[in-house]
């Protein structure tokens, strides 16, 4: 998709879509903003076998709680 209308048309086809849709958009790493780039919060699963896995989610947690006291 090459612009907004382009993804509100995916966005619009996806909540109309009877099953899970993916909407794929391509981005440029390299292209930053005037504020300072971009921020992805991609959490830690909540639940997992892997004890390091539980530890690092414990540790997402925090930091989340973190940030909300500091606002």
């Amino acid at each position: 998709m090459a612009d907004i209308a382009g993804l509100e048309a995916a966005l619009a086809r996806a909540r109309a879509a009877p099953r899970s849709y993916v909407v794929v958009i391509d981005t440029d790493p390299r292209q930053t903003t005037d504020a300072g780039g971009w921020w992805w919060n991609v959490a830690v699963p909540e639940v997992s076998a892997r004890p390091e896995v539980d530890a690092a989610r414990r540790a997402y947690e925090r930091g989340i709680q973190h940030k909300k006291n500091l606002s």
